[in-house]
């Protein structure tokens, strides 16, 4: 956030405008960032889009896989049905010398398990979460409006492939999601990296501008000659990221619940192991974490209800990260958006006639909310902002639909969703909101 004002600042003084403002847009950590910005620099800017943020931190977030089963079971049953089923079938393969070979060979893991050492429990852990993340990432962007997920790799294609019997046995329904799902996502590769030291040997990398490094660098090396691919640099961000999880927020996405598709086979304490792994145990433990969301909590007073002001949040209702997202405000000048079957911000991205209703409306009450705000700055400001919103695309933005089924924002203005089902905000079983008089 000081980064930030800093920016703002700088440009202010370097721009020579008399009456600069600005509107600050943030999804997923960036939405809670200007959440937050808004609550400690309110007149540094006019107001604040935020999208899918999950404002509270958690050490054992295992909500994540419950919302992710939710989504599939909301879809089609027999598809969550047959990924349970199919993925009991593989973890129950990697209880045996033989069943870890067929896996291998299956799943394509690289490199291999070995055929005479026990795998660790880490070991384990690191390949039940590669096989969690196959079908977790599909409800995360779920038609998403960016590649591959606006055409590709979402809840009815791996549920499209799950329940096709012609893909054999539960091994080979996993395995053609793997196949299917790891050739999308990487240029062609379909390989299933199973390599847990390696991993960490990279994460552990300080030098951020370097490649890959030891046993992991010599296969992406390979796998970069095959595919034509330049180099694969360890991004800055994703490390401080990792940083910021492991001492500040936790949002580790366990399977502790114990009741989903994958059982309890990805417990909270396979991700504080990696963090000690990558930082060290002399300066990570769960002490730490335990400590730094406590500080967390009280620098940022993190909440359902929203107390800034000159808000937009939206929230999806098919966001794995929806139970830490705000679900209320406290001042009438800030709202929030649920849409049903939204996912990770999905309203941020560039419109698309694939998008839902609930998508498409809560940017057209944005632009709205966002012209009310610029309609007092220095001309040129807001000739700029008003040509960017006047441009955008208006024939896939709805108008209002009073056709559609309607709900009560909390400010008892009528507002209008899609979906049979229309709850009254402050019973919805998923946001518990507070209505605000």
């Amino acid at each position: 956030m000081e980064d930030i004002a800093d920016f703002i600042n700088a440009q202010n003084t370097a721009s020579g405008e008399t009456n600069p403002k600005w509107v600050l847009f943030g999804g997923s950590y960036a939405g809670a960032l200007v959440l937050w910005f808004r609550q400690k620099y309110p007149d540094l800017s006019l107001g604040a889009v935020s999208s899918s943020a999950p404002v509270k931190p958690t050490l054992d977030y295992y909500n994540f896989q419950a919302n992710v089963d939710a989504a599939y079971a909301a879809y089609y049953s027999a598809c969550y049905d047959a990924i349970k089923a199919s993925t009991l079938f593989v973890r129950q393969y990697l209880q045996s010398i033989k069943g870890r070979a067929l896996l291998t060979t299956s799943l394509k893991l690289l490199p291999a398990f070995d055929k005479v050492r026990v795998p660790t429990t880490t070991d384990l852990q690191f390949f039940n979460f590669g096989i969690a993340t196959l079908f977790r990432l599909p409800v995360l962007f779920n038609r998403v409006n960016m590649p591959p997920f606006n055409t590709a790799c979402g809840i009815a294609d791996v549920c499209s492939i799950i329940t096709d019997d012609s893909n054999g046995d539960g091994l080979g329904k996993v395995a053609a999601v793997a196949s299917y799902m790891n050739y999308q996502l990487n240029n062609g590769w379909d390989s299933t990296p199973n390599n847990y030291t390696a991993i960490i040997e990279w994460l552990k990398t300080e030098d951020t501008d370097d490649l890959y490094k030891g046993e992991l660098k010599l296969l992406f090396l390979k796998v970069a000659r095959e595919f034509k691919i330049l180099n694969f640099k360890i991004p800055a961000s994703f490390r401080a990221w990792l940083w910021q999880d492991c001492t500040e927020f936790g949002f580790f996405p366990s399977t502790d619940w114990g009741r989903g598709l994958f059982g309890t086979s990805l417990p909270n304490n396979f991700f504080i192991d990696t963090c000690a792994d990558i930082f060290g145990a002399d300066l990570f433990n769960v002490d730490v974490l335990k400590a730094g969301i406590k500080t967390t909590a009280s620098v940022y007073s993190p909440s359902s209800t929203y107390n800034g002001t000159n808000v937009v949040v939206a929230v999806g209702g098919a966001d794995p990260w929806r139970s830490l997202c705000v679900n209320s405000t406290s001042d009438p000048s800030s709202l929030v958006y649920w849409a049903d079957g939204m996912a990770h911000t999905a309203d941020l991205m560039p419109p698309s006639s694939n998008d839902t209703y609930g998508v498409k409306f809560i940017r057209t009450m944005t632009a709205r909310k966002v012209k009310s705000w610029v309609s007092g700055v220095s001309a040129a400001s807001s000739k700029r902002v008003m040509k960017l919103i006047k441009d955008a695309p208006r024939d896939i933005e709805p108008a209002l639909d009073e056709s559609k089924p309607f709900v009560e924002r909390w400010h008892k203005e009528k507002e209008f969703s899609e979906g049979s089902i229309v709850w009254d905000v402050k019973d919805h079983p998923q946001l518990k909101a507070k209505e605000v008089s």
